[in-house]
């Protein structure tokens, strides 16, 4: 039996605490990979605390969210500074997805002398989990049935629309998401964090 991974990117941190209300009933558990945290307000980092103390993980996304190929000395330029911020508002951080989910395992190896686990969405190696994208699944619930039935149990998304008005192709409605929550509670496999992978 596996668990139900599910990571949400960037900064929409007032739609991710709206999904912790709607799905808290089937005892859903996410990551929250937050970039870019020097543009976050007070409320942001309340929300982000307040989501970490109900359970779920927040990450590390990078505080320019390029790709780790646009940056020389990504590292110290861009992923420590972020890490670093995140804790010092008093978040346990343990992961990371690189953003875009371009990585290499120069990268990799460097990344993971700071952080448990890593996320990409290509070319899973040791210490890198690979995910599926929930956007393009979100106009048809369908898709996430099928995706599910056929093994899938690691999804990522960024904002998650709930007034029905589509707002990008990597923002998924939140019906796909609860199809999710509920095929996972169903089916009584639970969810993962990625720290605990």
């Amino acid at each position: 039996m596996s668990s139900a991974i599910l990571s949400f990117d960037d900064w929409y941190e007032k739609s991710w605490l709206a999904a912790d209300v709607a799905f808290r009933k089937y005892g859903w558990r996410a990551t929250f990979f937050v970039a870019k945290p020097q543009n976050l307000y007070a409320a942001d980092w309340a929300v982000l605390a307040e989501l970490q103390e109900r359970g779920h993980e927040i990450g590390c996304h990078g505080m320019s969210h390029l790709p780790v190929t646009e940056i020389d000395g990504y590292l110290e330029k861009d992923v420590l500074p972020a890490k670093r911020m995140l804790e010092r508002h008093g978040l346990k951080i343990s992961s990371f997805a690189y953003p875009h989910g371009m990585r290499n395992i120069q990268t990799d190896r460097e990344l993971l002398n700071h952080f448990k686990i890593l996320r990409g969405t290509t070319d899973v190696a040791p210490g890198v989990i690979s995910a599926s994208h929930i956007g393009t699944l979100q106009v048809n619930v369908a898709s996430v049935t099928k995706a599910l039935r056929a093994g899938i149990r690691s999804f990522y998304a960024h904002e998650i629309v709930f007034d029905g008005k589509r707002r990008g192709r990597w923002n998924p409605n939140g019906d796909a998401i609860e199809k999710i929550c509920k095929f996972a509670a169903e089916e009584r496999e639970g969810f993962a964090l990625f720290k605990e992978l």
